[in-house]
């Protein structure tokens, strides 16, 4: 069984400037929604997080399993970085 993909956005107080993270979160749920397309259990979640420590470098989101890492997060890059993690 493959590891189940998890996408882990930070919502914290430096990342959420100007509602950047929420942007973010906008763009990314109907992409994981598409992805799942029903399954159960979905092998894609997207979560938040508070605060992953990497303020100086927001807006911040981890991609499970392997924990990339991607730091300055913009609306434009949501969809290719999806597409990195869902690519097998």
């Amino acid at each position: 069984m493959a590891a189940k993909l998890r996408i882990v956005l930070c919502t914290g107080q430096y990342c959420n400037l100007g509602r950047r993270a929420e942007k973010l979160h906008r763009r990314l749920a109907p992409l994981v929604s598409a992805y799942n397309s029903g399954e159960r259990p979905p092998p894609c979640k997207l979560e938040t997080a508070n605060c992953l420590s990497m303020c100086a470098v927001g807006p911040n989101l981890v991609v499970y399993p392997g924990e990339k890492v991607y730091n300055g997060v913009t609306e434009a890059q949501i969809e290719t970085i999806f597409q990195q993690a869902t690519t097998k």
